[in-house]
C-alpha cells in the first residue's frame, strides 16, 4: 500500500520582491489555482526572511485561502536563536501536512526557502547530498537565486575574513 505523503508533490514557487499586487493575482490567475486544485495542494507554506509589502502578501493569501488551500507563513531570521527551531518545526508541519495532500512552497523576498526545501527532503528520508542535487536542480534556472546567494556569500566573506 502506498503511503499518502509519496504520491502528494511538493512544489515550488518563487514571487520576485518587486511584484505588485495585480501581479500575484495574474500569476494566481484561476487557472493557475485549477491546476493546483488538480495536484491536490492542499497547504501553502509561505516564506520569507525579509520585510515583505503588506497589499502583496495578503492578496497571495486570500487568493490561496479563497481556493480552500491552508496558508501558513514562516518567517525566518538567521541571526535569531530560535530560527533552528523554527525550521524543524515548519519542516514537521510540512511532511504531516502531506499526508492529507500536496504543499506549495512560496518564497517570497527570501533567500531562505531553497534550505527549506533541502531540510524536508532530508526529513523525509533523502540523503543530504541527494537533497542538495534536487534542490540545486530546482533553481538552476532562477537567476534570482544566484544574485542573491552571491550577495551573502560576499558579505559573509568580509565577516570571516580576519
Amino acid at each position: 500500500m502506498m503511503d499518502n505523503r509519496s504520491k502528494n508533490k511538493i512544489l515550488f514557487e518563487i514571487i520576485r520582491d518587486d511584484i505588485t499586487e495585480r501581479g500575484i493575482s495574474q500569476r494566481f490567475s484561476e487557472d493557475r489555482i485549477s491546476a493546483l486544485a488538480q495536484q491536490n495542494i492542499k497547504t501553502a507554506y509561505v516564506v520569507t526572511s525579509e520585510p515583505v509589502v503588506k497589499g502583496v502578501y495578503l492578496t497571495l493569501v486570500n487568493i490561496l485561502k479563497s481556493a480552500g488551500i491552508r496558508v501558513l507563513g514562516f518567517y525566518f531570521n538567521p541571526t535569531e536563536d530560535e530560527s533552528l527551531e523554527s525550521l524543524c518545526a515548519a519542516v514537521h508541519d510540512c511532511i504531516q501536512s502531506r499526508a492529507e495532500g500536496g504543499c506549495l512552497i512560496i518564497s517570497h523576498r527570501s533567500t531562505f526557502a531553497p534550505i527549506f526545501m533541502a531540510a524536508i527532503q532530508v526529513a523525509a528520508g533523502l540523503t543530504v547530498e541527494h537533497a542538495i542535487s534536487t534542490t540545486a536542480g530546482i533553481l538552476k534556472n532562477h537567476s534570482y537565486f544566484s544574485a542573491k546567494f552571491n550577495n551573502i556569500r560576499i558579505r559573509r566573506k568580509n565577516i570571516f575574513t580576519i
